[in-house]
């Protein structure tokens, strides 16, 4: 049975007509950009200005926080479709002199759980699932499980962390995907993962073992409705896409999850724009997303949503004391958490927190 559709952060857009934004930094704005949306948000809610006049000021607030956001050419990092946020201090990803993407080794290790561990020796161990690997800053020789192996170009210390090649990573713990059009690397934990999803005018095509599939999508939805993949994930042995639909590439009307059956996509919750999730049985674990066009600097950044794919009852709504929608979402030891910015597994206690309402819009 189709789920009903709430209006989470980012389905709430569907009521606007969003214009085409201009990728231009904007000057400075008076006053405190945060507090300038959340009037405009209020403005708008009681009819003193109309939704193109609340689209430009939030905008315009946006691009003073964060005047880089359309034009930044930084790799994208995502573990298991969740995009990771980084910065100089915990590491980030970048292409160095060979054309090669190395990626911070600890801070990947903490999300897919390994160990990272510096030796007496000065050598760096790897352990967790199964996995014991011992590699050397400056060395191409590496020893997985007890046998010798070599990589394609050797670790470096950067900034006082350690940087793999993300190729190389991925030949160890998993599989990994390069989009050279966005800049994006994805590190999926699952070995010899080579699906691919693209949109055509069609619909959904899936790419898998050399075989083309259009997909079909499940009601009330058809094939073309379907405008962008933001991720892809991989959980147990099915696959899930976060899609937009509409709008543009600005801002999509309508972000949704949507699961690979085989033969077609299934919709399962709306989300919000790269908004972290976890799917466990009929659990869903959700966060409020990362962007969400005008309304962007309103995202309750710790808030954590509870839900059922099979029922049309909420679970809970929940504020963390962490930002968890910069997190990844993922099961460890048998426990649902998050890997929190300081890149430290949380799990979710939902039993011990203290649930709010169910926002009515996005919550803001």
């Amino acid at each position: 049975m189709l789920k009903k559709k709430k209006r989470t952060a980012g389905a709430l857009l569907a009521a606007f007509t969003l214009s085409t934004l201009v990728a231009v930094p904007a000057l400075a704005v008076e006053g405190d950009p945060y507090d300038n949306v959340a009037q405009a948000w209020q403005d708008f809610n009681d009819g003193t200005i109309d939704s193109q006049e609340f689209w430009d000021i939030g905008m315009e607030n946006f691009l003073a926080v964060y005047p880089d956001y359309f034009t930044s050419d930084a790799v994208t990092l995502r573990i298991n479709g969740d995009k990771v946020i980084t910065d100089e201090q915990i590491g980030e990803p970048y292409i160095n002199e060979n054309d090669r993407v190395m990626i911070p080794l600890r801070m990947v290790n903490s999300y897919l759980g390994y160990e990272t561990d510096w030796q007496p020796d000065g050598s760096i161990r790897i352990t967790g699932d199964g996995l014991d690997v011992e590699l050397a800053i400056g060395s191409r020789e590496v020893t997985v499980n007890g046998d010798a192996q070599e990589l394609a170009c050797v670790p470096v210390l950067k900034q006082g962390r350690t940087y793999l090649p993300a190729r190389d990573f991925a030949s160890l713990t998993g599989s990994i995907q390069w989009n050279g059009d966005t800049r994006t690397v994805n590190i999926f934990p699952v070995a010899d993962y080579d699906t691919t999803y693209r949109v055509t005018d069609e619909g959904v095509v899936r790419e898998s073992d050399g075989e083309a599939t259009l997909l079909a999508v499940n009601a009330p939805y058809e094939s073309n409705d379907i405008d962008e993949i933001v991720s892809q994930k991989v959980i147990g042995d099915t696959t899930y896409l976060q899609v937009g639909m509409g709008g543009d590439e600005t801002l999509r009307n309508v972000y949704a999850v949507f699961s690979d059956n085989g033969e077609r996509l299934v919709y399962e919750f709306a989300s919000g724009c790269d908004a972290p999730y976890y799917i466990d049985g009929g659990t869903i674990y959700y966060a409020e997303p990362q962007y969400d066009g005008p309304w962007t600097l309103l995202i309750r950044s710790n808030r954590l949503y509870v839900d059922s794919v099979v029922t049309d009852e909420p679970f809970g709504v929940y504020d963390l004391s962490y930002s968890v929608n910069h997190c990844v979402i993922t099961k460890q030891n048998g426990e649902i958490g998050a890997i929190t910015p300081e890149m430290e597994f949380v799990p979710f206690h939902v039993d011990e927190l203290t649930p709010i309402p169910w926002p009515d819009y996005v919550g803001y």
